[in-house]
C-alpha cells in the first residue's frame, strides 16, 4: 500500500481544496461523524439509535407481545429535563403492524414511561420470590439472623431452593442450546451433501456435452 493510500485508510487525508478555515473534514464535506443516523440531528434533534426494550410489553395497535431485550431502530430525541437529567423520547415501529410506539425515560422514578402505542406486561412473582424481595428490602435482616437461629435456618433453606431452581433453569437452557446446535449441524450436513450431489451431476453433464 502506498503512503498516500495508507494515509487515506487511516482517515487523516485532507484534500487539496481543504483550508483551515473550513474546520473539520466533516464540516468540509457537509457530513456528520455518525453518518446517516444523524441526518436529522441538526434540524430536529433526532438521532437514530438501537433501543432495547427494557421489559416485556404489548403493542396496543395489534396486541402483539414484545419480549424484554428485543431491539429496535428508534428515533431518539431530547424532550425535556428533570433537574439536571435529560428526558429522552424513543419512537419506534412495531415489527408486526408498523404501528408507532413511544417510550420516554423517567428520571424521577428511575425507569421508563409508556407514552403511546405500547403498554407494559404485568408480571407476577411467586411467593418465594416475593419473600426474597421482602428480605432484600429488610434493613434489619442481618440482626434478625444473628438473634434467631430458626429464621437463619429458614433463610438458608430458601436460598438453597432458589439456587436449585436457577440451576435447573440453566441446565434446561444448555439443553436447548445443544439441541439447537445439533439441528443446525444436521441441516448444514444435509445441505452440503445435496450440494455435492448437484456438483457431481453438473460435472457428469459437462463431460457428456464435451464428448
Amino acid at each position: 500500500m502506498s503512503s498516500l493510500a495508507a494515509t487515506q485508510a487511516d482517515g487523516y487525508y485532507y484534500p487539496a481544496e481543504w483550508r483551515p478555515e473550513h474546520g473539520s473534514l466533516n464540516s468540509f464535506h457537509g457530513s456528520h461523524p455518525l453518518g446517516k443516523r444523524a441526518k436529522n440531528l441538526a434540524s430536529d434533534g433526532v438521532l437514530v439509535v438501537r433501543f432495547e426494550m427494557p421489559f416485556s410489553v404489548w403493542c396496543t395497535h395489534c396486541d402483539s407481545h414484545i419480549g424484554r431485550g428485543v431491539r429496535f431502530n428508534a428515533r431518539k430525541k431530547r424532550v425535556g429535563n428533570y433537574f439536571s437529567s435529560a428526558v429522552w423520547e424513543f419512537r419506534m415501529s412495531c415489527a408486526s403492524c408498523s404501528g408507532e410506539m413511544v417510550i420516554k425515560t423517567d428520571p424521577q422514578e428511575r425507569g421508563y414511561e409508556m407514552v403511546s402505542g405500547v403498554r407494559q406486561k404485568a408480571e407476577t412473582h411467586s411467593s418465594t420470590e416475593e419473600r426474597q424481595i421482602e428480605r432484600l428490602n429488610d434493613t434489619d435482616l442481618g440482626t434478625k439472623l444473628m438473634d434467631d437461629p430458626f429464621l437463619r435456618l429458614e433463610h438458608e433453606n430458601e436460598d438453597k431452593q432458589a439456587a436449585k431452581k436457577r440451576s435447573r433453569g440453566l441446565e434446561r437452557l444448555v439443553e436447548l442450546q445443544d439441541a439447537e446446535f445439533k439441528d443446525d449441524y444436521d441441516s448444514n450436513s444435509a445441505l452440503r451433501a445435496q450440494f455435492r450431489s448437484i456438483k457431481k451431476q453438473l460435472k457428469k453433464e459437462n463431460r457428456r456435452l464435451k464428448d
